[in-house]
């Protein structure tokens, strides 16, 4: 009998997690989305900094310019990260709804 209960159970949590399904679809689809532009953001400054580099003239210029795109990266990765992160904990949140309103886990105990 409680095995019976437990697979119903176990049957209804997937059905409800497999509901879920269209916004983790769209939530996934969004986050690669935006790290296809982070990856296309970081791609180009790299490839301007290069650009950049081969107009140096002295090593001071070449340390201020090195300088000036470590900083700009350094604020860029922040702001990624903190977008990515948020972006990952809304993913979890929207993915695990379904689950944590069936109750489930409290429900086999």
């Amino acid at each position: 009998m409680a095995a019976s209960n437990s697979a119903r159970q176990a049957e209804k949590t997937a059905s409800e997690f497999l509901g879920a399904r269209p916004e983790f679809t769209f939530a996934t689809v969004e986050f690669q989305r935006q790290w296809i532009e982070i990856v296309r953001a970081n791609t180009n400054a790299t490839l301007d900094f290069a650009h950049q580099v081969l107009g140096v003239k002295s090593p001071s210029a070449f340390l201020e310019l090195s300088s000036e795109h470590a900083r700009k990266q350094a604020e860029l990765f922040a702001e990624q990260a903190r977008l990515l992160t948020g972006m990952t904990q809304k993913l979890a949140t929207d993915i695990s709804a379904p689950i944590r309103a069936s109750n489930a886990f409290n429900k086999a105990a």
